[in-house]
């Protein structure tokens, strides 16, 4: 009997430790780079227990992250785009969320890929997240231990 509950405690263990993103704008991780474009990826990991993140660029909800997953989407190059990361689920929420001098700014290059890792940490008693530029061989590898953002969007061709 005690086989079974132990059992079954890793099981249930096993299958809360996979994190889940969920993208709702175009996923393009897979895909060229059209011309014209840039790639940002965002991901996080934690092994400890956090809120799902909202990620936002610009002020438009991109995704969520839950503790363990990524994000890529497109954006046109030649422009800059703000990044913000914050706890809640919808816009304006931004509770626990990045004060003004922590949004991550890029500047878009024409054909080039942006990887960035989440961090989660404290200021005194506040959460808060910061973001941390990270080379592109270095993002390559580390993408690949993250599964695919399940997607809550569509854009049909007519």
């Amino acid at each position: 009997m005690k086989k079974v509950f132990l059992y079954a405690f890793l099981a249930i263990s096993l299958v809360s430790c996979g994190g889940l993103a969920k993208q709702f704008v175009t996923f393009t991780g897979d895909q060229p780079l059209q011309e014209g474009k840039s790639r940002i990826y965002v991901m996080f990991y934690s092994m400890n227990s956090t809120p799902i993140i909202s990620l936002f660029c610009n002020e438009n909800l991109i995704g969520t992250i839950d503790h363990n997953g990524y994000l890529a989407f497109d954006v046109p190059s030649g422009e800059k785009y703000s990044l913000e990361a914050t706890t809640g689920r919808r816009e304006g929420y931004t509770w626990n969320g990045n004060a003004g001098e922590e949004h991550f700014t890029i500047n878009a290059k024409d054909g080039k890929s942006y990887y960035l890792k989440l961090s989660f940490g404290k200021r005194g008693k506040v959460g808060v997240y910061t973001f941390d530029y990270i080379p592109k061989e270095e993002g390559e590898r580390l993408i690949k231990r993250f599964p695919k953002p399940k997607l809550n969007y569509i854009e049909e061709d007519e």
